[in-house]
């Protein structure tokens, strides 16, 4: 069995991907395969794997079809073990890039051009497939080109409930975000959150991390998945506006490129019961943490940070949510 991890860096975080594969001899296979290219085939995990992964996966293979095949005329069946996206930002194509390194890996075929780099922009990440047709269109370009939110499948239904000010300012208040905070279970959070994510398990297995871009929650084990923390990287969004308009546009929330905490401190104080706030400092940021919901907020505090494609002086860093003991 072959590892191949992908990696390319950005200012967003980056993309990533752990792809572990090998080749079945074709009367050992008994996973079920998807046929790629008469005597090629692809097995699929037992875990299974995403709609658009697979898709992405198979296009791959299909494009060197004719080369495997004639590195093995009684058929070539590649088993898919495990795809791992480690990262923060997750992008179904990624899987694309993983599978191209793994077969020139493996068959120690040539590189045809397909790549990836950082771009900036409504749809950071351009990608090249060799001149090839790729099967799928980046949801998020769609949605930028034409200019119509509501064209994507996952898209909110209805009107904006809230501005992402009086979001967090809620979050300080109560410690719960969509309804969900420390203690609550992997299943309420399926029915909570309705938006894209990728999972990634400790290789113990007791502690799970779930990542839905800018908004993160962690989870350990007890009787089934329980959190025990969550995060939202509000700074990321300063690159990467784009997640915001997915949240916006299957959660209801609308979050601004920057977030100015005297914002915040002022929704805060509009309404009665506002939490008392304990200030520490991190070295060129500020924390206020608020001990009645459990939640802290990182505030830059360097003067000479100025606003851009990073926050700047006053600014909201991140959100955190954290457990006085571990969740149980």
């Amino acid at each position: 069995m072959r590892k191949f991890r992908y990696r390319l860096r950005s200012p967003l975080g980056g993309l990533a991907a752990d792809l572990s594969a090998r080749t079945v001899p074709p009367g050992e296979a008994a996973a079920p395969s998807v046929v790629i290219h008469r005597g090629v085939r692809l097995l699929l995990p037992e875990a299974g794997l995403y709609q658009e992964d697979l898709a992405w996966l198979s296009f791959v293979v299909a494009l060197r079809a004719e080369e495997l095949g004639a590195r093995g005329p009684e058929g070539v069946y590649l088993e898919i073990v495990s795809l791992d996206f480690p990262l923060t930002d997750y992008r179904p194509e990624v899987a694309a890039l993983a599978m191209d390194g793994w077969l020139r890996a493996e068959f120690d075929l040539p590189d045809t051009g397909i790549a990836c780099s950082y771009a900036g922009g409504a749809d950071p990440y351009a990608f090249a497939w060799g001149g090839a047709e790729p099967p799928l269109r980046s949801p998020r370009l769609d949605a930028c080109a034409l200019g119509r939110m509501d064209e994507s499948p996952e898209r909110h239904i209805g009107e904006l409930a809230v501005t992402g000010i009086d979001f967090l300012a809620s979050i300080l208040r109560t410690g719960r975000l969509h309804g969900i905070g420390i203690g609550s279970t992997l299943g309420e959070v399926d029915r909570a959150i309705r938006h894209r994510f990728v999972d990634v398990v400790d290789e113990e297995g007791e502690s799970l991390r779930r990542d839905y871009g800018f908004v993160e929650f962690y989870f350990n084990r007890y009787d089934g998945w329980v959190m025990s923390g969550g995060s939202i990287e509000l700074h990321r969004l300063a690159s990467g506006q784009d997640m915001a308009k997915e949240w916006a546009r299957t959660m209801g929330v609308e979050f601004p490129r920057h977030v100015a905490w005297a914002d915040v401190r002022e929704e805060l104080g509009r309404v009665p019961g506002a939490p008392e706030l304990k200030v520490g400092d991190q070295g060129g940021f500020l924390e206020y943490r608020a001990a009645a919901s459990n939640v802290s907020v990182i505030v830059v505090d360097d003067e000479e940070e100025e606003r851009g494609y990073h926050a700047g002086h006053g600014d909201v860093w991140s959100v955190s949510l954290w457990a006085p003991v571990r969740a149980k």
